[in-house]
């Protein structure tokens, strides 16, 4: 399956939180142990006494207590990047988000990076539906509140792909009526099912646009 055919855009972040987001599996093959290890410098005994446990009759990546990779160094660094596993490689183009439903949705949530898109007759239904709920907070608006072309404005798909249907964008709402609109905003893709996410304005514009044509939304 290419890529192209995946439901969702994705252009990497480099934030590191598909290496230390919650606890799972990160499968590791015999024949890499080697290659792995001299990354790190060690043995391969040593290596995998440090970082690999079996489970399950296969070898697994260990984790830290707080669920982030072993290997990591820092926050987000891969210390053995170059010859990290294939499933670290390939992430998130496997199988099980190669359709929508539970998997790509908490992929996408801890990933800013996955883009998913609604449907065109979705986008249709609750774009309308943002742009009241944006009005409704326009009297909120601050002169004194974050600038967007700071680029430290925060925004949601929601706002994002309003803006990128048809220019409609509400700027500088004054705390705490900005978290109360994220809130809304979230609780409105929660019912309808619309795709959320939500990154810096900037960002996540870039991120949307370069999937808002060809994925599925309003021309």
């Amino acid at each position: 399956m290419s890529q192209a055919q995946y439901p969702f855009h994705f252009d990497c972040h480099r934030c590191g939180n598909c290496c230390r987001v919650g606890h799972g599996h990160v499968w590791v093959e015999e024949d890499d142990l080697e290659q792995m290890a001299a990354a790190k410098e060690m043995t391969s005994e040593a290596f995998i006494e440090r970082f690999v446990y079996a489970k399950d009759g296969r070898l697994s990546l260990r984790e830290e207590e707080n669920g982030a990779c072993s290997l990591l160094d820092g926050s987000n660094r891969c210390s053995i990047y170059e010859s990290r596993p294939a499933q670290c490689r390939t992430f998130p183009y496997w199988p099980q988000l190669a359709r929508k439903g539970p998997e790509l949705d908490m992929a996408s949530a801890y990933c800013p990076g996955i883009q998913c898109f609604p449907s065109r007759e979705l986008a249709l239904e609750v774009l309308p539906q943002v742009q009241d709920l944006l009005s409704s907070y326009a009297k909120y608006c601050s002169a004194d509140a974050i600038d967007v072309d700071a680029g430290e404005r925060w925004g949601t798909s929601l706002e994002v792909d309003l803006f990128l249907s048809n220019g409609y964008e509400l700027r500088n709402v004054s705390w705490p009526h900005s978290q109360q609109l994220r809130d809304d905003l979230e609780e409105l893709a929660a019912v309808s099912g619309y795709p959320y996410s939500s990154s810096p304005w900037l960002r996540l514009l870039k991120d949307r646009d370069a999937g808002w044509q060809d994925i599925g939304g309003v021309p």
